[in-house]
């Protein structure tokens, strides 16, 4: 026996969430604390802190990205001087 999910949001959720999936994107944890009870809020909340959580690792990744390529230069003109 099969059972069926109902993928498509409740269309008066829809209506009366708008907003907060709106603000989901831009300040993911005010859906947390306001629409605890939409379901279609809490999708674009965890949405929005999925995409909050891959730009901090971006940011991070490439902080230390550009001080590997400050550094690596500085080491090979030591090197360098140092053979000499």
């Amino acid at each position: 026996m099969e059972t069926q999910v109902n993928l498509q949001p409740d269309p008066e959720d829809v209506e009366k969430n708008k907003a907060m999936a709106i603000l989901a994107y831009i300040i993911f944890f005010i859906p947390l604390l306001a629409a605890k009870e939409s379901k279609f809020a809490m999708y674009h909340a965890n949405q929005g802190l999925n995409l909050f959580l891959f730009w901090v690792a971006y940011f991070v990744l490439s902080w230390i990205l550009a001080a590997c390529v400050r550094i690596l230069p500085k080491q090979a003109r030591f090197r360098i001087s140092m053979s000499n």
